[in-house]
């Protein structure tokens, strides 16, 4: 069996994922020095529940970090604190696709996706509150015959931060002219990153900027351990690990033209993504498939 994660063999100074562990322990006791302490800690969040169909899910016109692209069913309770950065009215929305194999969205597509609040991130989830209506698809939506359909509601927020200046004071991406060839470089720097299994030179360079992230959501030093050690972006035990190439992709400008990412035309998913076997005998049943399909 294949196993993919989105984020070569060792070189003679690639770290063991145990000696990164530990240097990222590190990182991380220092990224927790930087965070706030808040006596309120409210959690919003977004419900996302879809079937036969693929979702992709923004806040504030921001990607969530993760996309709902399996034809299947997926459900998930989603975090978004660090998507909404201030207190104030916020905008959701939905962008959903038809399956793969299906030219347009069919009858069986369905999508339910909510506005969560707890009043605090230790709340039961029994006291969650769901504000506003949730997004969904149109009961017509086989009639319509639409490739793509979407839609979008608003919500209110109080939250103990304020970190709008993050995207008010950016710059606006539009208006550089050769900002796919910028993207591409630092997506193809963070993949060779991949390559050589440098996961502690990737710790040191992100926390700088996405410690605001830690903050919004009330880590503590273990929560961020957790959350950093272990990756297997940068195992360099993986059996068969390879990195995907950077091809087939395309970018997308979202954040109100402050934020840009590359995503796979194909699946509108990841491009930065390392595959590896979970064992010999499931490495040596694809080989010999492949022998008998070439």
């Amino acid at each position: 069996m294949l196993v993919f994660a989105s984020c070569s063999g060792h070189s003679q100074n690639t770290l063991t994922m145990e000696q990164q562990n530990i240097e990222i322990a590190k990182l991380a006791k220092q990224e927790a020095s930087m965070l706030k302490n808040y006596t309120t800690k409210p959690m919003y969040y977004l419900q996302v529940n879809k079937s036969a169909c693929r979702v992709l899910v923004r806040c504030n016109d921001i990607p969530l970090g993760y996309s709902f692209v399996e034809d299947g069913g997926e459900s998930m309770l989603y975090p978004i604190n660090y998507r909404l950065l201030s207190s104030g009215s916020h905008t959701f929305s939905i962008h959903v696709y038809p399956m793969k194999n299906k030219e347009y969205l069919t009858k069986d597509a369905w999508v339910d996706v909510k506005v969560v609040y707890l009043p605090h991130k230790d709340s039961a989830l029994s006291t969650a509150q769901v504000l506003g209506d949730a997004l969904g698809l149109p009961e017509d939506i086989e009639e319509q015959r639409l490739p793509y359909y979407s839609a979008s509601g608003t919500f209110d927020a109080t939250l103990p931060f304020d970190y709008s200046a993050r995207l008010s004071k950016a710059r606006d991406l539009r208006k550089i002219p050769n900002l796919e060839e910028l993207v591409v470089a630092k997506y193809n720097a963070i993949r060779q990153q991949m390559v050589d299994c440098k996961g502690v030179e990737f710790t040191k360079e992100r926390i700088q900027y996405t410690y605001p992230n830690s903050d919004m959501v009330y880590l503590n030093e273990e929560d961020i351990k957790l959350a950093t050690t272990d990756d297997d972006c940068f195992n360099p035990d993986l059996l068969g690990r390879e990195v995907a190439p950077l091809d087939n992709y395309e970018m997308v400008i979202c954040g109100k033209g402050k934020i840009v990412y590359l995503r796979t035309k194909a699946d509108l998913d990841d491009v930065l993504m390392v595959k590896w076997y979970e064992s010999e005998k499931h490495q040596q049943a694809d080989a010999f498939a492949i022998s008998t399909t070439a």
